[in-house]
């Protein structure tokens, strides 16, 4: 799978979205394609949250800092 980091903006950002990415797949390896799952990581004093979104040859972290739409909020309207 080829990982892919969104939204991140200094290297703690990136360490913490690689770690997602790592747990997510040590806890479901190549399965539960297509679902979003949320995951809070703590690197450099802060807690990130991350989104993980896996697909049969991708991984997507994306930082999740600041306010979100509605709209793009995962199960939203």
């Amino acid at each position: 799978m080829i990982p892919n980091i969104k939204n991140a903006s200094d290297k703690f950002q990136t360490a913490a979205a690689n770690a997602a990415i790592k747990a997510h797949m040590d806890k479901y390896g190549c399965s539960n394609q297509g679902k979003h799952f949320i995951y809070q990581v703590e690197c450099g004093g802060k807690v990130h949250q991350i989104e993980v979104n896996s697909g049969k040859k991708y991984i997507t972290a994306e930082v999740r800092d600041g306010h979100r739409r509605l709209t793009h909020v995962v199960g939203g309207c």
